[in-house]
């Protein structure tokens, strides 16, 4: 599965917009929460897209759905669910959208990627044979995951073969150009200024409103009670001075918090926008009053940063986000050079990957 996914998660890294906890990972369009919405017009049917004459096949983004939906079940613990709790969890609201229409638009946005990217492969004269994507179809392993699809979903091997011709266009593509892009060469310098410039450092105590296994919401009583227990903890670590690390350790029910007791270190984009606004807002070793966001209810400490241990600890992770950054400025490159058109009500029309 592993050539299968690759776009995938080069392309949309959003998959961590539908993860349980209040952290997200490190997604590609970390800067816009939402992906663009493109021209809205009626297609032929069974096409769902166009990006400069190339069709995208209903089939193909069916395809590229079930790989996504299938890897945010099982970040999510999820994938034995029952449907009642899979439809609880994409009926839920993040950032004022419903969770499965962003997983709709996030997918149609990275395939329209996908699509831009060989396109402009093949302009610069990289092609792939349908002899390549023949052998790497026939790769051990590769056999049984496509018969999943084929069989779970009713993808045709047509589908398959055109979609991996797509992605293994826009590998030797990236391969040649995107990874010797200027904007992709990431010096310590680069990571010390841009982690000074776009980190903070947070530590939270959350009670929950959703359920911690299946993201359903919970009953208002059930809400009720975990607000009385927030303003509660608010008035113990505001007014009665206890100190917040211990009471955060003894009462979060963010089990990321205990194992991060220092508190986070993130960016715009790694947390729910709520979360985000309201840490970025206090100052150093200040505490929030009550934040309410689509996990449950937090009250927030501001830690300062330790701009040399925070730094090491996160490296990687900023790094990331640099590449991404320049990654997403190449691919809004690539995209703006090509007339795209989408036709949603085919796209909203698909059923069958949820539950």
């Amino acid at each position: 599965m592993k050539k299968i996914t690759a776009v995938l998660l080069t392309l949309i890294m959003t998959a961590s917009m539908f993860t349980a906890c209040g952290k997200k990972e490190e997604k590609t369009n970390s800067d816009n929460m939402q992906p663009p919405k493109y021209e809205d017009v009626k297609l032929s049917d069974g096409i769902i897209a166009e990006v400069s004459g190339e069709d995208i096949t209903v089939g193909e983004i069916k395809f590229y759905l079930a790989q996504y939906c299938e890897s945010i079940y099982s970040q999510n613990q999820m994938s034995e669910a029952t449907a009642e709790e899979k439809k609880a969890f994409w009926d839920r609201d993040q950032d004022g959208v419903k969770l499965k229409d962003s997983f709709y638009d996030n997918a149609l946005d990275g395939y329209i990627g996908l699509v831009a990217m060989m396109k402009t492969a093949n302009e610069k004269g990289i092609e792939v044979t349908d002899d390549e994507v023949k052998a790497e179809l026939s790769q051990d392993g590769m056999r049984d995951a496509l018969e999943h699809y084929l069989s779970t979903y009713g993808i045709t091997e047509e589908t398959i073969t055109s979609y991996m011709k797509k992605q293994m266009t826009y590998e030797k593509y990236a391969q040649q150009y995107i990874d010797n892009d200027e904007r992709m060469n990431i010096s310590d310098d680069k990571i010390k200024e841009y982690f000074k410039e776009n980190y903070i450092k947070a530590q939270h105590i959350l009670k929950m409103t959703i359920d911690k296994n299946t993201n359903a919401p919970l009953s208002e009583d059930e809400k009720k009670a975990a607000h009385d227990k927030i303003e509660a903890i608010l008035k113990e670590v505001k007014e009665d001075g206890k100190d917040f690390k211990e009471v955060m350790e003894a009462e979060t029910e963010d089990e990321g918090s205990k194992s991060q007791p220092d508190g986070y270190v993130f960016k715009e984009g790694d947390m729910v926008t709520e979360f985000y606004e309201a840490a970025k807002n206090l100052k150093d070793n200040e505490i929030s009053d009550i934040v309410e966001t689509s996990y449950g209810y937090h009250i927030i400490k501001r830690i300062p940063l330790d701009i040399d241990k925070d730094l090491e600890a996160n490296k990687d992770n900023i790094t990331s986000a640099i590449k991404t950054k320049a990654f997403q400025e190449i691919l809004k490159e690539t995209k703006d050079k090509m007339e795209v058109k989408a036709d949603y009500s085919q796209l909203y029309a698909i059923e069958g990957i949820l539950y």
